[in-house]
């Protein structure tokens, strides 16, 4: 079960920061760009609750004094890495003057 709720905090984690990335590079809607990456942030912070919520029933309270640390900054750097990435075609569609 831990594994699972693991992996899964990191791969819609890295979901949300592609998302922005690809569109940036290609160019394409950025509204549907900005859902899904929002969209796989959330289920990353989800995952991150259901590994707290198993460690809690598990009555494993030493496991999750040692990781609550880790995932407060880990989800902090989600958050301003999903929201940054998003503010990014933003700010390069503005023209630099001479």
């Amino acid at each position: 079960m831990i594994e699972f709720t693991t992996l899964g905090m990191a791969l819609f984690g890295i979901a949300a920061w592609a998302f922005p990335l690809i569109t940036l590079k290609n160019k394409q809607n950025l509204s549907m760009s900005h859902i899904l990456s929002f969209t796989a942030c959330n289920i990353s912070l989800c995952f991150m609750m259901f590994h707290v919520y198993y460690r809690v029933q598990t009555h494993d309270l030493s496991a999750l004094m040692d990781t609550m640390g880790f995932l407060l900054i880990t989800s902090f750097i989600l958050i301003l890495g999903t929201v940054g990435l998003n503010l990014l075609p933003y700010f390069s569609k503005i023209k630099r003057l001479p």
